[in-house]
């Protein structure tokens, strides 16, 4: 009777063999620092540290996504802020944490290529064949390619009833790939337009981390806030307020992730 050893064998996809994964060419650093790489087959890490506090890096970032018109999750906690984004080059993601005198940032690019799971029947010694057709390997059927379980979808975004427009008015939502937007002009002043979404976020327990200028007055202001993760999904939804000049007046753009 033969003796049978069984292996498992993780295969990877062809994309994930040809070499090691790169960074975006997009994704630019801090201005001024020179990053620490580090690369293997399936990920490629990027370490810096600047003197710039972490909302102001939080902002670089949120530029450099905004011109590819990439969503990010963005969490804040006590010692900094936490990103994550799906590019079309690989999985990102950033931290950005206060050290000392200093923000410590770390970029990790985990490439999208997954495994894919087999178990192949080794044959270990065993006795001679008799006859010109070889005896039923009784494991051979599960000598398949097994799919890896089935991840779960992303959350469905719902607008809430209670984020107006300033004027209380109902605002208009359109949805997007993985966010759902409101732009709307409003009339100032925009101390008043802050203040109105600050209160009302907090009123429906979300965090407001940052008031985030985004380089001159002309370029707007951000208002970033975020709720606890949900128990079953672990998703914290995401809210951004840009108020920027329109004119006379000044666009209001609510982004919710």
């Amino acid at each position: 009777m033969k003796r049978m050893l069984i292996c498992v064998l993780f295969l990877c996809c062809a994309a994930g063999q040809l070499g090691a994964q790169m960074m975006p060419v997009w994704l630019t650093p801090y201005p001024g620092t020179t990053p620490e790489s580090k690369r293997t087959d399936t990920t490629v890490e990027a370490s810096y540290s600047v003197a710039a506090v972490p909302k102001d890096v939080l902002a670089h970032f949120q530029k450099v996504f905004d011109n590819q018109g990439i969503p990010i999750d963005s969490i804040g906690a006590p010692e900094g802020f936490y990103l994550h984004a799906d590019a079309s080059e690989c999985n990102l993601e950033i931290s950005i944490v206060r050290s000392g005198a200093s923000t410590a940032v770390k970029v990790i690019c985990k490439s999208k290529a997954g495994s894919v799971q087999r178990m192949v029947v080794v044959p270990v010694g065993g006795q001679e064949e008799q006859g010109d057709q070889a005896p039923s390997n009784p494991m051979k059927k599960f000598d398949k390619p097994v799919a890896p379980g089935a991840k779960a979808g992303p959350p469905v975004l719902s607008w809430p009833d209670w984020l107006v427009r300033v004027d209380g008015a109902k605002a208009p939502v359109r949805k997007l790939q993985g966010e759902m937007k409101s732009t709307f002009v409003a009339a100032g002043p925009r101390h008043d337009i802050e203040s109105f979404y600050m209160d009302l976020l907090n009123a429906h327990d979300y965090q407001v981390t940052e008031n985030l200028p985004m380089g001159s007055d002309d370029s707007g202001n951000w208002l970033l806030a975020t709720s606890a993760p949900d128990p079953k999904t672990k998703h914290a939804t995401v809210i951004r307020v840009k108020i920027k000049p329109a004119g006379q007046n000044l666009e209001v753009d609510i982004t919710m992730q």
